[in-house]
């Protein structure tokens, strides 16, 4: 994982175990991401992809950027409802139009 290019914007992390650990430890994959992340970068870990959505929107303030990266997005989106948020958008990273600067 190369973190560097996000220091700079990237103010938390939150990792986050996969449902299939596939015959890893608890938390063993996300603390060794934390430990490839740039000197005195702030994060924790959590048990699931849901739990870190809900710290990462809880935190959030207007004008905030959060970025989730999910394993199993139908199983994330279907989770949003209960956060409070709308669904029936298009997740995927398609790009829609050219770039605003």
């Amino acid at each position: 994982m190369t973190s560097g290019a996000t220091t700079g914007f990237t103010a938390e992390w939150i990792l986050h175990d996969l449902h299939d650990r596939r015959g890893r430890q608890p938390r063993e994959v996300p603390e060794l991401l934390a430990r490839s992340l740039p000197d005195g970068s702030r994060w924790m870990v959590v048990d699931a992809s849901e739990d870190a959505v809900r710290i990462g929107l809880d935190r959030a303030r207007p004008g905030d950027r959060l970025v989730v990266i999910a394993d199993d997005v139908d199983t994330l989106v279907s989770t949003l409802p209960g956060l409070g948020l709308r669904t029936g958008a298009d997740f995927s990273c398609a790009p829609r139009g050219p770039a605003v600067g």
